[in-house]
């Protein structure tokens, strides 16, 4: 049965069986993809080309360029892309919610007994392997990736890595500045290839677009035409006027609609892996909904749980006004990522086999690719701090880069080996 944009059948599946395909992949990343943006965007597509074959590492990419390029989480927005590819605008929504479910459940409740929460500086012991095995999926997924590059794309991944390091490792530099230069270096790229497929008599690159037939079928799945798009994003404004304008002219009246328009502008402008975003939710935050002291209490948990970092929102909502304050902080939070994916999906959807948009893919492509193997140096040195950090690491490596090992059974060893290691007190000589 044809599952995705993989080539590998012409027979279509039903739309009700790939909605249930939707809610059992979806289901089960709610509960595996740990660790940032970038290791959570290895375990997807792990999942979605390797295990399920959804799509082909190559439209994974134009969906991993797309998602960088419009606002949201990068991880929920490559869960909801690959959602609708497969099965619509519907498959989307029901992504969404199942995705961020799992974590969701577990912050709100922890929002409401803020006060005897655990010391996040002291996490659970069987999540002491699980950071050195996300290392090792990005790691796999950076190589997967940059093997697919011709010399031009391999020369532009490789600029944009130097530069995601130099952006993340230079004293003069604010951490919050690569909020606006990752972008401007995606912009860069694409600009590049587009002028050397367009221009250049001979391209340093290679450029070709989708088959017809495989892009008018991906198209005919997302179903999303232009003028409904353009029809999305006025919703989205309209959304964010009213509720802005509500909350200025009763202000205090209305917490929950505080919350919801506090978010709602906040995942408005969320951009990759939103990491850097944290710090304006800080500002923003404290100390209006919440102590300084919950607001980390509530991101260290948020960041030892499996799904999307922004279920903080949840708890953060709890902490302020109960269960209908985490329902009002996650809807609008994650609202906009959904808007605007189904908007970036209705441009893509049509643009894909035009060959100049095909180019400047490529070069985003390119720079993005190389943004994750940035992460590979900075997730091995804020993972990896002694010696058994380091062999549960080459294990995962082993597993799912040579024996093709799905990640959810790589993340589950390397837990029980973290636990193994911890108890046995193995290999923990620490690294200077």
């Amino acid at each position: 049965v044809e599952s995705g944009d993989n080539g590998k059948s012409s027979v279509e599946s039903s739309y009700c069986q790939r909605l249930k395909d939707v809610l059992v992949v979806t289901s089960s990343l709610g509960f595996v993809t740990f660790g940032d943006s970038s290791s959570q965007a290895a375990i997807i597509q792990d999942q979605i080309c390797t295990h399920w074959h959804w799509m082909t590492n190559e439209t994974f990419m134009e969906l991993f360029a797309l998602s960088r390029a419009i606002p949201g989480p990068l991880p929920t927005q490559l869960v909801m892309g690959s959602a609708i590819i497969h099965a619509g605008w519907l498959g989307g929504f029901l992504a969404l919610i199942v995705w961020v479910l799992p974590g969701l459940c577990v912050l709100t409740g922890a929002g409401l007994l803020v006060e005897v929460l655990l010391d996040p500086e002291k996490p659970p012991i069987f999540l002491l392997g699980i950071a050195p095995a996300t290392v090792a999926l990005v790691f796999k997924a950076a190589y997967g990736f940059g093997s697919t590059l011709d010399k031009f794309g391999l020369g532009l991944s490789l600029s944009s890595m130097a530069g995601a390091i130099l952006v993340n490792g230079d004293l003069n530099i604010k951490s919050t500045d690569s909020q606006f230069v990752y972008p401007i270096m995606l912009a860069i790229g694409g600009f590049l290839t587009l002028i050397d497929a367009t221009l250049n008599r001979t391209p340093l690159g290679s450029y070709s677009i989708a088959s017809s037939r495989r892009a008018h079928r991906v198209s005919g799945r997302i179903g999303i035409p232009l003028i409904a798009g353009a029809m999305i994003f006025q919703l989205w404004l309209i959304i964010l006027l009213a509720a802005m304008l509500v909350d200025a002219l009763f202000p205090g009246q209305m917490p929950n609609l505080e919350l919801f328009q506090s978010f709602f502008r906040i995942g408005s402008v969320i951009f990759g892996g939103g990491e850097d975003v944290l710090a304006m939710m800080k500002t923003q935050m404290v100390p209006k909904f919440l102590t300084r002291e919950q607001f980390f209490q509530g991101l260290g948990l948020s960041q030892a749980l499996p799904g999307p970092i922004f279920n903080f929102s949840a708890f953060i909502g709890a902490v302020y006004q109960d269960i209908p304050g985490a329902i009002c902080a996650s809807l609008g939070l994650f609202l906009p990522s959904y808007l605007f994916m189904l908007i970036g999906m209705s441009l893509w959807a049509r643009l894909r086999m035009v060959y100049w948009f095909k180019a400047i893919l490529k070069g985003v492509n390119a720079v993005a690719i190389g943004f994750i193997g940035a992460a590979c140096i900075f997730l091995w040195e804020s993972s990896v701090h002694k010696a058994a950090d380091a062999i549960i690491c080459v294990i995962s490596l082993g597993l799912c880069g040579i024996y093709n090992i799905s990640a959810p059974i790589v993340i589950l060893l390397a837990a029980v080996l973290g636990v193994i290691f911890e108890k046995a007190q193995w290999a923990q000589v620490p690294y200077n």
